[in-house]
């Protein structure tokens, strides 16, 4: 499940990459797409260090006990 959360992540922030970049090559996007990519960027990165870590590694849930498990290989 969070190895299909990091390449979940990998794709999401890629695609919001293309769409915040599609702006300025002149395809006439507007500002909303641009601002709608930078939130998937933002987004794709959040999902792939859950993904990296896990919840409590990425400190999502607040339990030391459980981070120590999660970032453990």
């Amino acid at each position: 499940m969070r190895k299909l959360l990091y390449y979940g992540g990998i794709v999401v922030t890629g695609i919001g990459f293309l769409l915040f970049l599609s702006n300025f090559l002149g395809s006439g996007i507007s500002m909303g797409a641009a601002l709608g990519g930078m939130f998937l960027v933002a987004a794709g990165g959040f999902m792939r260090s859950i993904g990296a870590k896990g919840l409590a590694g990425s400190g999502v849930i607040l339990d030391p006990e459980r981070a120590r498990k999660d970032v453990e290989p």
